[in-house]
């Protein structure tokens, strides 16, 4: 998917190449400083997950950061924000095998962003500098989770180690590689 930015004239502005798809997008101001961030969110082909990408308006190019197998050679790096990887439940591993993505984002009035995962309806909650705030599973998940358990299917527990794993799985792109430490691209700026 691309993401193409476009001044009032239909001058092209900005593009950014996601290796995988886009679902939803939003618009905050997440460093308060008066402009919106684009935000969006999908998911990521070679990794098989769902994704979220932030940007600054003013400075889309380049590509989702992937492996060398994977990039975009003619695209150059990507200058989001942040680029983040969500990971996957063993519910959506037996209902999805090949890959599952983040399909809806709702920007919350407590500063806080909802992101929910397809397949399983996993829920991610983040603050707005991008930290995993909670983690939590709908009611069709817990059913979904309960029906795959009696049928021998998995044998997880749904308790707070469960959702503790969900939110320590989350990665981060440094720019250079893939982190579970909260940060952003320090590339952002400066793409190479």
């Amino acid at each position: 998917s691309g993401l193409v930015i476009l001044d009032c004239r239909g001058r092209i502005l900005g593009e950014f190449t996601n290796w995988g798809r886009f679902n939803d997008m939003a618009c905050a101001d997440l460093d308060a400083d008066k402009k919106k961030e684009v935000i969006i969110i999908g998911m990521n082909d070679e990794y098989r997950c769902g994704f979220l990408a932030v940007f600054d308006s003013s400075r889309v190019s380049g590509s989702s950061p992937q492996s060398e197998r994977y990039e975009c050679k003619n695209c150059g790096p990507g200058s989001e924000k942040y680029y983040i990887l969500f990971p996957r439940t063993d519910v959506d591993k037996i209902l999805k095998p090949d890959k599952v993505s983040i399909d809806q984002i709702h920007l919350l009035k407590n500063h806080r962003i909802q992101l929910q995962a397809q397949i399983s309806h996993i829920f991610f909650e983040l603050d707005f500098s991008l930290r995993v705030q909670d983690v939590k599973g709908s009611d069709s998940f817990r059913r979904l989770h309960r029906d795959l358990k009696a049928e021998g299917k998995i044998s997880s527990v749904l308790d707070d180690a469960y959702y503790d794993a969900l939110k320590k799985g989350v990665l981060y792109w440094d720019g250079e590689q893939w982190t579970s430490t909260p940060m952003m691209n320090k590339n952002w700026n400066n793409p190479r």
